[in-house]
């Protein structure tokens, strides 16, 4: 049995999003797996009615027992529980850079090395290289069929060119410069949509062409059917260990524009694939030329889905699917 476990806090959290996509994998190929919840705090009531979430209840011995414990994440404790659990197998999905959670699950973990071997995957060779310790890689796993380009030919012409990025509803996961990109795309003449952006209304002011959505407002993959260009940056306190999101929008077919700073830079052949940039002006500049030049866009988004199929191939996730199970 692979066990999957992970807080399931945030219905739009990365890790969880991870953990779920591996989980229906397995189900969809009729392998055995089962989702577990710690006992830290309470399963968002969303993913707790649409998936068999398990509650970890060491008292009751509700636990995983035996087996692969596939922990997705770093930034929460595993729990003494796995003295009792005897997993044959534990393997660590780290997605976020950060010294203090590193050194704590290590500690946890490395008193069990008697009765389970522990291996580590990473979400980008940026964390694996990191991180200092041995272990595949292995590209957050989305759904093709579910993240795909959208019917241009249903598009009025009269529509405006759309510029937009999601993400969690957190100042992190924006720049401090990005409300000045936005005015400026704005003045240009294009439409700004972002998923995720209510936190920046107290810096980006109404505008007919401006649209800050709560996070989970829009389901990701149509809302990304209604860019054209797809933006992404973080706040300098931030290391995006991966961007899934920004997979999400290649698969999509978009023409992604990103700083170039994050595990996301492996994926993007800058100028092929999607664009990496290092300043403000260097984004407008790309976003301008996207703008005005249908035929590129329609490029670079083709080859990103290119990318994108051959990443999350049939054959290549199911190599992943033995190997968790393994």
């Amino acid at each position: 049995m692979t066990n999957i476990i992970n807080p399931f806090w945030n219905p739009y959290g990365g890790s969880e999003r991870r953990a779920l996509r591996l989980y229906r994998e397995f189900r969809d190929n009729e392998w055995p797996a089962r989702l577990w919840a710690g006992h830290w705090e309470p399963v968002a009531p969303a993913l707790q009615e649409e998936y068999p979430i398990h509650l970890i209840r060491p008292k009751t011995l509700s636990i995983p027992f035996r087996g692969t414990c596939v922990f997705v994440g770093m930034y929460f404790g595993y729990g003494r529980w796995l003295w009792l659990s005897r997993p044959k197998r534990i393997i660590v999905v780290c997605n976020i850079i950060s010294q203090d959670f590193l050194d704590a699950r290590i500690e946890e973990l490395k008193d069990l090395g008697m009765y389970a071997r522990t291996e580590f995957v990473y979400a980008s060779d940026l964390v694996r290289e990191w991180a200092g310790r041995p272990g595949r890689v292995e590209i957050s796993p989305i759904d093709l069929s579910k993240f795909h380009p959208p019917d241009r030919t249903t598009r009025s012409d009269n529509a405006p060119f759309t510029v937009g990025r999601l993400s969690r509803d957190d100042p992190r996961k924006h720049h401090p410069d990005d409300p000045s990109f936005y005015r400026e795309c704005l003045e240009a003449g294009m439409r700004v949509r972002i998923l995720g952006g209510t936190c920046l209304t107290d810096q980006l002011g109404p505008h007919p062409n401006l649209e800050l959505l709560p996070a989970g407002s829009v389901e990701a993959d149509v809302f990304l059917r209604s860019l054209d260009c797809f933006y992404y940056r973080t706040d300098p306190v931030w290391t995006e260990p991966h961007g899934r999101v920004v997979t999400e929008a290649m698969a999509t077919g978009l023409p992604v524009v990103c700083h170039r700073r994050g595990g996301y830079t492996e994926l993007i052949e800058d100028g092929t694939s999607g664009y990496l940039f290092d300043t403000t002006s260097q984004a407008l500049k790309i976003v301008d030329a996207l703008h005005t030049d249908e035929t590129r866009r329609a490029a670079v988004g083709r080859a990103a889905r290119r990318e994108s199929e051959e990443w999350f191939s049939t054959a290549t996730r199911n190599e992943w699917l033995r190997y968790y199970a393994a």
